[in-house]
């Protein structure tokens, strides 16, 4: 009776495998390389915007990104080369903190599989904190970022994505409001005066003295520069259309 018994729960646990539904495989994804790292604001580091098909014949991507402009602005954007970039489209608009990207085969009914860039964009960092540059992508919508297959249906595993993060460090002692002593003068205010050579212009010695202010000169602060710029709205909007137009003939082809 515990034999049989045993081959019960023993043949129950087979079934259960058995019918019990594999895990999907990551699909098509946009994936940013790299995905983090550290950086002094002000400066500039280039990031990758990679795609993967996992074996799918895809003939376009499209990518729409978000970020913080108070953190982060893209100072450049160049083409990648899986589509060729004959038909790459750019639209930057460092004030809403948006990018998008996307680019097409010439011959609209070319595909191909693999991995590859499909742009790679030059980020500046602008105040010290955590900085993201996220992928707008949502399973079942197509206005957001998209990879499509040889009949234009979207394909891409929003779950597979990979978004980036990066801190940014301020650069030594810009952000301290307390000025730094420099030269002589750093005994303003104080009504003993000492007799050493560098505090000239105090004591009336005509012939060597040289005027020097009361207090000193703050060393002025340069500016993190702070111009809201929209890139390639004008060129961009053109082969956008340009592009559409090539994503209409894929869906009517």
């Amino acid at each position: 009776m515990k034999r049989i018994g045993w081959l019960a729960v023993i043949g129950g646990l087979w079934a259960v495998v058995l019918v019990w539904p594999a895990r999907a495989a990551a699909g098509p994804a946009l994936k940013l390389d790299p995905a983090s790292g550290s950086h002094n604001v002000g400066s500039s580091w280039v990031v990758e915007v990679g795609i993967d098909t996992v074996g799918e014949q895809v003939g376009g991507a499209d990518a729409k990104l978000g970020f913080d402009p108070g953190f982060l602005e893209v100072a450049s954007v160049e083409a990648g080369s899986f589509f060729g970039g004959q038909n790459f489209v750019q639209v930057t608009n460092n004030n809403s903190g948006t990018l998008y990207l996307g680019d097409v085969f010439e011959n609209q009914f070319e595909t191909r599989s693999g991995q590859g860039v499909l742009a790679t964009v030059t980020l500046r960092g602008k105040q010290a904190g955590e900085a993201a540059l996220d992928f707008d992508c949502t399973t079942g919508k197509t206005n957001d970022s998209n990879i499509l297959d040889g009949l234009a249906n979207d394909v891409i595993d929003c779950a597979a994505v990979v978004s980036g993060s990066y801190t940014l460090v301020a650069q030594g002692g810009t952000g301290t409001p307390t000025p730094t002593p420099t030269g002589t003068g750093s005994v303003t205010g104080t009504p003993t005066l000492t007799p050493t050579p560098t505090s000239a212009g105090e004591g009336g010695n005509g012939a060597t003295a040289t005027p020097v202010p009361g207090t000193p000169t703050p060393t002025p602060e340069i500016p993190v520069t702070g111009a809201w710029e929209v890139t390639a709205v004008g060129v961009g909007g053109g082969i956008l259309l340009l592009l559409l137009g090539l994503m209409t003939g894929i869906l009517n082809g």
